[in-house]
């Protein structure tokens, strides 16, 4: 039986094209590997609207893929010398109500998954003959 994640939607508004995600994080990769830091893990890029700006061009309820390439990086010089640099992505996470939460702008989503409202587009294929 699936286990059923509920998640409280925090009471605020946000203005203009921000929007208020969920955090769902994964925590083992396919192989059993534990991701970050064992404890949380590491975000996926896909999560749910929560709340939504006015100019923002989503709703609630949206799922949202979210550009992570967009966000700031940090390296990390290894310790004791051995290895590579790691490199570690700043997220702009909020805390509100004891639950993490994404706290972006529309630009920072690359898309959104399912839209209802558009309707599919039908192309004619040019023929070119040769």
């Amino acid at each position: 039986m699936a286990e059923e994640i509920t998640t409280k939607i925090p009471a605020i508004r946000v203005f203009y094209d921000r929007i208020i995600t969920t955090v769902n994080y994964q925590l083992k990769t396919e192989g059993g590997v534990l991701l970050g830091d064992g404890k949380k893990g590491i975000p996926y890029t896909k999560q749910t609207v929560l709340v939504a700006g006015p100019t923002s061009n989503v709703s609630v309820g949206d799922e949202v893929e979210i550009n992570f390439n967009l966000f700031p990086t940090h390296k990390t010089a290894p310790k004791l010398g051995i290895g590579g640099d790691t490199e570690s992505i700043i997220l702009p996470l909020e805390y509100i109500d004891e639950e993490d939460y994404f706290f972006i702008s529309s630009r920072e989503v690359k898309w959104v998954y399912g839209n209802p409202t558009s309707t599919p587009i039908k192309k004619k294929a040019k023929v070119i003959k040769f």
